[in-house]
């Protein structure tokens, strides 16, 4: 417990300033869990709120500097659950994060289990599942500091990063919101897939927002004309729907994103997508040339992708 503290100090054993320890501060992230309010509360409506452990071990200069790190934090809506990293400690066999679980609504929270992982630089770094219910209550109108450790095996990434530009993704486990973060290869497909590749995917798992019940998602991640005038197109598809997605046909439309030109659409074989629930699966799609209304000098920066199943 409060291996955070380990950040707090210098070489010397001096301990940082309260402003210095302001640079270690993660982007923010939250979820509705009211209706909406379109009001911007300041950090500082929060009151800073200890569980039990920690209100006993923590000395009162602790507490003050939590309070300020608090107070420091951005905005937050009116309404919403939100985490917002104060330290970030990678360890040897471990990866350590302390957090404030802000609860900008006017009914107290539980924490339960909840999916977590930590992008650096904009890439997957950690991920995981945790039970936070060692939290205890959080009280309306408050944040809660507390700390959580990825072991190893949760670590994802081990390139050297700086761990300065880092943020925190959460996955609530909410009726309302249904997030896809399994990812699904087929066998054939990963073979062909570079590292660089994969990464990529499981970054754009965590990053894109969570799906309503009941929906599907198509995201055009990569496309590429071919000399032969193929246009190939690399999709990832999320499913929040009950059953398993198994589309019989789709029609799909790439379109320039500036122009609204289409550059290819035709309708397709949906037969060989299967894709379970709460997963989410690359699709490559190729258009034949007599499809095709672009030429070599097409730009691969600004398209725009619609699929209609049918």
């Amino acid at each position: 417990m409060f291996n955070f503290l380990k950040n707090w100090f210098t070489n010397d054993n001096e301990m940082r300033s309260p402003e210095d320890l302001k640079k270690d501060l993660s982007q923010t992230t939250h979820n509705r869990i009211e209706e909406s309010k379109e009001k911007m509360l300041k950090s500082s409506d929060l009151d800073v709120s200890f569980n039990t452990a920690w209100n006993e071990m923590l000395d009162q200069e602790k507490k003050y500097t939590l309070r300020f790190l608090n107070d420091s934090l951005p905005d937050i809506p009116e309404g919403t659950l939100g985490l917002t990293g104060f330290s970030l400690i990678p360890r040897e066999g471990f990866v350590t994060v302390a957090l404030f679980i802000r609860n900008a609504s006017s009914i107290p929270v539980e924490m339960g289990t909840l999916d977590l992982a930590i992008a650096v630089e904009g890439r997957l770094f950690a991920k995981g599942e945790f039970d936070l219910s060692p939290v205890g209550t959080i009280p309306p109108m408050s944040s809660r500091p507390w700390e959580i450790t990825f072991p190893e095996e949760l670590v994802t990434n081990r390139r050297s990063m700086d761990v300065r530009q880092w943020k925190l993704i959460i996955g609530l486990p909410h009726r309302e919101f249904v997030w896809p973060n399994n990812l699904e290869i087929d066998p054939e497909m990963e073979k062909r897939l570079t590292d660089t590749q994969k990464d990529r995917l499981e970054n754009m798992v965590h990053f894109l927002p969570f799906l309503s019940p009941g929906t599907v998602s198509f995201t055009g991640f990569d496309i590429g004309l071919k000399e032969d005038g193929r246009l190939v197109v690399a999709v990832l598809i999320r499913s929040s729907l009950e059953n398993t997605f198994e589309p019989k046909a789709l029609n799909v439309t790439v379109r320039n994103a500036l122009t609204e030109k289409v550059i290819a659409q035709g309708i397709v074989d949906g037969s060989k997508i299967s894709l379970k629930s709460g997963y989410s699966k690359p699709w490559i799609l190729v258009f034949p040339p007599n499809v095709v209304k672009a030429d070599k000098a097409f730009n691969k920066t600004n398209w725009e992708l619609d699929v209609e199943v049918l």
